[in-house]
């Protein structure tokens, strides 16, 4: 067995598996999009939980149109409401 079969054998094969196990360990996370934290701003476009929203039961929006605008305090686990 030469030196360049025994490197390949004992150094190139192990270093190969590591990589192909490596990537796909983190391969789901390399190509997703950034997650979503709280208090960052949303910057995705609304999405229709409801199919039918006249079967949902939803108010109509032209009814709320004066109502007072949402609190601006923010909950969450550190108590800072």
């Amino acid at each position: 067995m030469s030196v360049l079969q025994t490197v390949l054998l004992y150094v190139a094969v192990p270093a190969a598996l590591f990589l192909l196990i490596s990537l796909l360990a983190a391969g789901r996370r390399l190509f997703r999009r950034p997650r979503y934290r709280p208090g960052e701003p949303w910057n995705y476009p609304p999405v229709w939980w409801s199919a039918n929203p006249e079967g949902a039961g939803l108010p109509d929006p032209a009814e709320h149109e004066h109502a007072e605008p949402a609190r601006t305090s923010r909950g969450g686990a550190h108590g800072s409401w």
